[in-house]
């Protein structure tokens, strides 16, 4: 039976993954401005929140997965290297 909402739960994570590593590479452009800089970090905040929040948690609960938001942040945080 096809679960429309499981796959939009899982889309949820797959974005703000992205978003997360996309941002992280961002960051570590050389010609940025201040204003460029304080975005990145805010995004870069916004994510980690959302990683940690209870919202994620039982979006993985719905998905049935075993969740560390310290875990992912820190294996997200060593790909973008």
């Amino acid at each position: 039976m096809y679960d429309g909402y499981k796959e939009l739960v899982a889309n949820v994570f797959n974005q703000a993954i992205s978003d997360y590593k996309k941002l992280l590479k961002m960051q570590k452009k050389e010609k940025l401005d201040e204003e460029q800089k304080d975005l990145i970090q805010r995004g870069i905040k916004e994510n980690e929140r959302f990683f940690r929040s209870e919202w994620a948690k039982d979006l993985a609960e719905y998905l049935k997965v075993t969740y560390n938001p310290e875990k992912l942040i820190e294996k997200l945080r060593k790909e973008a290297e």
